[in-house]
């Protein structure tokens, strides 16, 4: 029965970090705030995930929320989303270029609380790379490190 145990904790210990940098310590995500500034892009995707899109946000306001859980916080953005992948990517088979179509309607708007591993960041390449990485913080998996967009929606948020 020990040596079962021992093996489920073994194997599902991977899964109980799928949230890897969610509920941090405040001087974290606090640092995180330096990385988000009002009017940023940044993108959301969850690399790990099954049938998940990669969504682009315009950042309206970045702040630190207290999660009620053993003295941990989150990075909070409150944003629109500008585009999103057409279809959902499974993890094994995220690819460049992405085909992008524009968010509409009241979903467009909303407060997310987000996890700085599947947060990616505008470098001044253009390219856009995993937050956790930029903080020099080491994501347990991190399937895709870098994003780059087509050139025709990388066009339109400059505009």
């Amino acid at each position: 029965m020990l040596f079962v145990a021992s093996l489920l904790c073994m194997f599902s210990a991977p899964l109980l970090r799928a949230d890897q940098f969610d509920y941090i310590p405040r001087s974290l995500a606090t640092n995180a705030l330096n990385y988000v500034p009002e009017d940023s892009i940044v993108i959301s995707y969850c690399s790990q995930c099954d049938q998940q899109r990669v969504e682009i946000w315009r950042v309206k306001h970045a702040f630190v929320s207290d999660v009620q859980y053993e003295d941990l916080f989150q990075l909070t953005l409150f944003a629109k989303k500008l585009f999103r992948s057409k279809k959902a990517i499974n993890y094994w088979d995220y690819s460049n270029p992405l085909k992008f179509e524009k968010v509409r309607g009241e979903k467009s708007l909303g407060v997310e609380g987000v996890d700085l591993a599947y947060i990616y960041v505008r470098k001044p390449d253009g390219s856009f790379r995993v937050l956790a990485k930029e903080m020099n913080l080491d994501p347990l998996r991190c399937a895709v490190e870098k994003i780059t967009l087509p050139a025709a929606v990388a066009k339109k948020l400059k505009d």
